[in-house]
């Protein structure tokens, strides 16, 4: 399981790191919730590979929310990480 987790992190990370899309824009994203949320996942990942539980897993939600991101395939593609990483414990 821990393989397939730290895939899906990978991947979300990969995702944050390229430029959002107009889709993404017109989803309320912007440079400064990518950022952080890109940040959000890098540290998760660096918790989890050190074998560590994460309090901020649940977080996620609260934060995307704050920056009014809360619908389109980027905000998806997060929720299933974060809803995969709460599933195999890694939450606090």
């Amino acid at each position: 399981m821990y393989r397939t987790e730290m895939e899906s992190l990978d991947k979300i990370i990969n995702e944050l790191s390229n430029p959002l899309s107009k889709d993404d824009c017109a989803h309320s994203w912007t440079e400064e919730s990518r950022m952080a949320i890109l940040k959000y996942f890098q540290t998760t990942r660096s918790e989890i590979k050190a074998g560590n539980k994460s309090p901020a897993i649940k977080g996620l939600v609260r934060g995307q929310d704050a920056w009014g991101v809360s619908s389109g395939s980027l905000w998806e593609q997060c929720m299933a990480v974060n809803r995969k990483l709460r599933v195999a414990g890694h939450a606090e």
